[in-house]
Parts: structure tokens; C-alpha cells; sequence
């Protein structure tokens, strides 16, 4: 990535090339010019993830994303190490953005391989990354498209799955927030918000008992899926001993 006065300088804004200075560190620039550069070239990437049938460009645009990624890590880590928590977490969020944009370009490219179960495990990843990113960003026209285009495709491209979602109840005395390591219970972080570039969670420490197991349309990990219908896949219609299987992914 590069900043936008780097046009002033003869170089053009938004070339999908990677710049950097002299000594082959990332440029300073700030989160807004980043998010200014990623929507210049949001219509070139979209059209590569979706249109083009060259899985040659496809790998060059995943190259082009995990450089941005890299650089915009160490624009996070370097705004933690200057204690300005507030510039960590808006890097956090264009970072989280092209992430977004990664996942679902590793997609396609799973897909053109045939490693279907590899595909969906990006494709959530991708849905769930875009949907952060939204929630932090706001009105950013380029990941409300990125969030639409991905609930497109899950239409289109997956079969409809089935999805199963898990109550149960737990010690709240063992429920502790990711930010503070203090009992949630007695904290003030709101879960999903960033703090130092850091999503707030909550940490179970011990579940009592589980209250059900139900099938619902819409879980909070579509991970969370019927998998075998008689050793059938039911994302392939093929045997599941003749299916790849991909676990942990993102």
C-alpha cells in the first residue's frame, strides 16, 4: 500500500502495485487514506474474484491483499506500541476489510481446485470477517457491497446446508472479558467493539450443562452443519470418504 500524496510524486494511485520507501518499509499513512487507496481498487479486485477465469490473476490479486495485510499488521502493532489505542483499532478495521477480500479470492481458488470443503471454510470465514468489518467501518460503500456480493454467493454457489446451534449454561463466575482478564460480568467492554486494535470477547471458563441442540437457519457459525446424511456430504453430494476435509480454517 502507499499513501495518496505518493501521486504527487509520479506514482498513480491505485496501480495494484506495492510501494515502499527506500529502505523497504511500509509508507506512513493513515487509516483513511488506506481505506480511500482499498475502494480505488475495490471494482478491479471484484472483478477478478468474480469475473475473470484466469486463476493466474486471481493468485497475483491474493499476493497483491496478503502484502496489504502484512503492512497494515505492523501499522496496528506500531499504534499499540505508541499506546494510541483508538489509531490501533481503525487499522484493525481496514485490515479486518482486506481480509475480507482475501478469504473470498482463497475461495475461488479453492473452487477452481475442486477442494469444496476448503471453499466454504473461506467463504464463511469471509462472510464473518466482511460483517466485522462493516460493523467497525460504518457507512463504507465498498464492504456493504463485499457483505451483499458474499450473500449472493452463498446462494449460488454452495447448496442449501443445514445448521445446528448449542445452548447451554455456564459458571458465570468463569465467564471472563478478553480485554481486562476480569469476570465480564463486572467489566465495561462491550463484546464485538475493538479496544487497542483487540475485539472484545467473552471467555467461557466452564460450561455447566447444555440446555439444547437445535437446527436453525441462521447460526452464529455456519461451521456449525450437518456434514453426513447417510455418508453423503451434503456441500458435495459425495461420499465422505471421498471428500477433502479442512479443519481451523481462519
Amino acid at each position: 500500500m502507499k499513501p495518496a500524496s505518493d501521486e504527487a510524486q509520479g506514482r498513480k494511485v491505485g496501480d495494484g502495485q506495492r510501494h515502499t520507501n527506500s529502505d523497504e518499509r511500509p509508507l506512513i499513512y493513515t487509516p483513511e487514506e488506506a481505506l480511500a487507496i482499498s475502494e480505488m481498487d475495490f471494482e478491479r479486485y471484484c472483478r477478478i474474484a468474480t469475473l475473470s477465469f484466469s486463476l493466474e490473476l486471481k493468485r497475483a490479486a491474493l499476493v497483491e491483499l496478503e502484502h496489504e495485510v502484512a503492512e497494515l499488521t505492523m501499522a496496528v502493532v506500531a499504534a499499540r506500541q505508541a499506546d494510541d489505542g483508538e489509531l490501533a483499532s481503525r487499522w484493525h478495521a481496514v485490515q479486518t476489510f482486506i481480509e475480507s477480500q482475501v478469504l473470498e479470492l482463497r475461495m475461488w481458488v479453492a473452487l477452481n481446485d475442486k477442494s469444496f470443503e476448503a471453499a466454504y471454510g473461506y467463504f464463511v470465514s469471509a462472510q464473518k470477517y466482511a460483517a466485522a468489518a462493516e460493523r467497525w467501518l460504518g457507512e463504507f460503500p465498498p464492504v456493504a457491497a463485499l457483505v451483499e456480493r458474499l450473500a449472493h454467493q452463498e446462494t449460488v454457489l454452495f447448496p442449501r446446508q443445514w445448521f445446528f446451534s448449542l445452548a447451554f449454561i455456564v459458571d458465570e463466575n468463569k465467564v471472563e472479558c478478553s480485554i481486562c482478564r476480569t469476570l465480564a460480568s463486572s467489566c465495561d467492554h462491550i463484546p464485538g467493539r475493538l479496544y487497542n486494535g483487540f475485539e472484545a470477547q467473552r471467555i467461557l471458563g466452564r460450561v455447566v450443562s447444555v440446555r439444547e441442540i437445535s437446527m436453525v437457519d441462521n447460526p452464529s457459525d455456519k461451521r456449525c452443519r450437518v456434514i453426513d446424511f447417510g455418508g453423503i456430504d451434503p456441500l458435495t453430494g459425495k461420499d465422505r470418504e471421498n471428500t477433502d476435509t479442512v479443519n481451523d480454517i481462519v
